[in-house]
């Protein structure tokens, strides 16, 4: 809540929400969960995010808020499906949100990602988040109409040392 009372932009009209409450399941197909989560777009973006130093909001990731509503950070009800084979790991995302007159029913937004371990050290990645329910002109609780974001990952972690570079064409 800002000072005087009124309520932060793009948090809408309650101030106290879930920061992540989602559920899961762990199969031999992959991991499946429900809620508000972190988002496959986050899951490459959130590798320079670190908030005293680089923050997520450079590679797409709070365009509004916590990236509920445009479903690149923490995506509001969402549905997530990940699974790794080896040195790949895939991961997608459905969101149904039901926030404007363009409801999309279950792809609200629209959310693909795939990070490859090239070496036990290296890996590199790839994510794409589309809005598809947008408004012309939003509010602060809707996405804008065609939204698209694109982020691409290259990280070198060793032990404690981590070197990473993201580049996010919004």
């Amino acid at each position: 809540i800002a000072p005087g009372g009124s309520v932060v932009a793009g948090e809408g009209a309650n101030p106290f929400t879930t920061r992540l409450g989602f559920v899961g399941v762990e199969t031999p197909f992959g991991t499946f969960s429900y809620g508000k989560q972190w988002s496959v777009y986050y899951w490459v973006a959130g590798t320079t995010d670190n908030f005293w130093t680089f923050g997520g909001e450079a590679a797409g990731s709070y365009p509004v808020g916590d990236g509920g509503i445009s479903g690149t950070g923490r995506a509001e009800q969402a549905v997530n499906w990940r699974y790794r084979i080896g040195p790949v790991a895939l991961g997608i995302q459905a969101q149904q949100r039901t926030r404007t007159s363009n409801d999309k029913d279950w792809g609200d937004t629209l959310g693909a990602a795939v990070t490859v371990d090239v070496t036990r050290s290296l890996s590199v990645g790839a994510a794409f988040n589309e809005v598809r329910d947008g408004v012309a002109e939003p509010g602060p609780n809707e996405p804008k109409e065609g939204d698209e974001a694109a982020v691409f990952m290259v990280r070198y972690l060793r032990g404690p040392f981590q070197a990473a570079l993201t580049y996010s064409p919004t």
